[in-house]
């Protein structure tokens, strides 16, 4: 009786000093100024962050959170969304350490795939069990699911993302070793211009306060709707917009434009013209419908063959040609071509 007691308490003890390396095991990001829409399973009225991270770390079920302050508002979610800003909202995801040693936030990008570097598929019901068989395993470090024919990709390696309408694809935000995040697709690529002491006013499509100049800059890198950014030193307003304007002094702000020059797949360093109210019909080899201009140029940069554009504003239709042909006026239009250096 007396040796059970002791192993009892011993067990006791082991659960004790085994469940603080257990829960250290997974960490809960914290992301102020966005949001996660969607995939909510449990809400509840809290006045604390912590509260509500804390509710989400004890759940096996939540993957992420949301809380918004100025309600007081916790929201469990059971599937990690894409984050979106929100000047309310405080967002984060479980980072958990799955069976294989993987570390598990996925992202999630619908119409787009990540060729190659496949080292396993298989039939799965759905893209969730795509996702967790990714999660579970260290060396997969991206993910593509067909949602015509449920057949999941496993990747060893995450490469540039493509355009196509029935896949969705995903890697593991965290990396390993060395490992940084790729670029968002169709996020616009270039570097971006730092031009202090002036602003280029107009064209905002969004603003919010950020708090420094790269982080202003690093929101307008990522969206592929932003063409120019200004940032205004004393208040620390970042002004997102989706057209260059002409620079103007302004002592308090600095500005700058996607620059636009990107390597190609076809190797040439390529700068992509922008004409609007013009089209240069004909030589199209490929058309398709797009989010906006920025990403209808994204296209024609990577591929080798496009010489020329042109987007269709009113209907999202961008044509890619494989010959500059003369301008043509069309108001609903902008077209471009590639200037090599």
């Amino acid at each position: 009786m007396k040796a059970t007691q002791r192993f009892s308490g011993f067990l006791g003890v082991l659960v004790l000093l085994v469940w603080p390396a257990l829960a250290s095991a997974q960490r809960l990001t914290e992301e102020y100024g966005y949001d996660r829409v969607g995939s909510d399973y449990n809400s509840f009225q809290t006045n604390n962050l912590d509260a509500c991270k804390s509710a989400c770390g004890k759940d096996s079920r939540c993957r992420a959170y949301t809380y918004l302050p100025s309600k007081q508002e916790c929201y469990l979610k059971d599937r990690v969304n894409s984050a979106q800003r929100s000047r309310d909202g405080v967002t984060g995801v479980k980072q958990e350490f799955g069976g294989g040693g993987g570390i598990g936030n996925l992202t999630e990008e619908p119409g787009y795939d990540r060729r190659g570097d496949d080292y396993t598929s298989f039939r799965g019901r759905d893209l969730n069990e795509c996702q967790r068989a990714c999660n579970r395993e260290s060396r997969c470090r991206a993910y593509t699911f067909d949602t015509r024919s449920g057949d999941c990709y496993l990747k060893s390696r995450v490469n540039k993302g493509q355009r196509d309408g029935g896949m969705v694809t995903g890697y593991k935000t965290d990396g390993g070793a060395g490992e940084t995040r790729p670029p968002y697709p169709g996020g616009g690529g270039g570097s971006l211009t730092e031009e202090s002491g002036r602003d280029r006013k107009g064209n905002d499509y969004d603003s919010f306060r950020s708090r420094s100049l790269d982080d202003c800059k690093q929101e307008c890198r990522r969206d592929s709707r932003c063409q120019a950014y200004t940032f205004i030193r004393s208040s620390r307003e970042c002004y997102l917009k989706n057209r260059i304007n002409s620079a103007r002094d302004n002592y308090d702000a600095v500005t700058g434009y996607k620059s636009d020059s990107d390597y190609g797949s076809g190797g040439g360093l390529a700068r992509l013209t922008e004409e609007y109210g013009v089209d240069r019909k004909g030589n199209d080899y490929d058309s398709f419908r797009v989010r906006n201009l920025t990403e209808c140029k994204q296209e024609c940069r990577d591929a080798s063959r496009c010489q020329a554009y042109t987007y269709i504003q009113t209907t999202r239709e961008c044509f890619l040609k494989d010959r500059v042909n003369s301008a043509q006026g069309n108001r609903d239009a902008v077209t471009g071509y590639k200037e090599r250096d």
